[in-house]
């Protein structure tokens, strides 16, 4: 709506979603070395534990994938790290996530920009 070029716009918003998915997932990770260590689990939360069904059901990839439909990269990479899932593979599938995402997104408001304007 600014003007910008679709690639510049959608590039930005990847990196940025890129970046801040690295910063919770790294953060997310060190918190929960530290807090597990020697800890009894505390009984979850209803909605963590939807997440967690989810999580069981669909692994890393299916949840990175399909889990920003429903809540931001953010939040869904910081979970999967908490139930103990590999931090790379977090992160590896996040990335292909937010850049499928982005492209698919940004295509879309382009377009309707583009009927709009």
């Amino acid at each position: 709506m600014l003007g910008l070029p679709p690639a510049v716009a959608i590039t930005a918003a990847v990196l940025g979603n890129v970046i801040s998915m690295l910063v919770v997932v790294l953060g997310a990770h060190r918190a929960r070395t530290r807090i597990v260590a020697g800890r009894e689990p505390v009984e979850a939360s209803p909605r963590r534990q939807k997440l967690r069904r989810a999580f069981d059901r669909y692994g890393v990839a299916g949840v990175s994938l399909v889990g920003q439909t429903i809540l931001p990269s953010q939040i869904t990479s910081a979970a999967m790290v908490s139930f103990g899932a590999s931090r790379n593979a977090v992160i590896m599938w996040q990335v292909i996530s937010i850049l499928l995402w982005g492209v698919v997104c940004g295509v879309i408001a382009s377009l309707g920009v583009s009927v709009i304007g």
